[in-house]
């Protein structure tokens, strides 16, 4: 059990009634550095145009889309080990991966201003496929990782 309360009730859905499944994901939240985990009702993260599915770094809380008729809860637990890899790289380099995010943020505000296109639509087009990028390192490098834990 999480000291956190949502978050108990947030792994415990996810699990179902999958006993190993549970204890994979229990242990995944440890080792990512133990972040709160909640249903996200609306976007209201601190992005353009806000994902439903994002990381928190200042509250260490990854935030997942609300269980519906259109996401299964394999899709749902899809999304938590996706957004768990922004939670490891910020518990093991915290000051690196803010930096990180910064330079980031500030290139994707130019290039969108320079093309005149959605802040949401440039940082897609760019983080994701830059291996310089916190999005490529978490996505490309991380979540395999965690992945291969989860589903030995």
């Amino acid at each position: 059990k999480h000291v956190d309360e949502e978050t108990t009730q947030v792994l415990d859905f996810l699990s179902g009634n999958d006993e190993d499944l549970r204890l994979a994901l229990w242990d995944l939240e440890q080792e990512v550095g133990n972040p709160k985990i909640r249903w996200n009702k609306k976007g209201n993260s601190q992005h353009d145009a806000a994902p439903l599915n994002y990381y928190e770094m200042v509250t260490n809380t990854v935030c997942l889309e609300s269980p519906s008729l259109t996401r299964s809860r394999a899709m749902i637990i899809d999304l938590f080990i996706s957004e768990a890899a922004h939670s490891k790289q910020y518990n093991e380099r915290f000051f690196v991966s803010c930096l990180w995010y910064e330079r980031d943020v500030w290139i994707v505000r130019f290039y969108a201003w320079l093309r005149k296109k959605n802040f949401q639509d440039v940082y897609q087009e760019l983080l994701y496929n830059d291996p310089r990028t916190l999005e490529y390192n978490a996505h490309t490098d991380i979540e395999p990782e965690l992945r291969k834990k989860v589903f030995k």
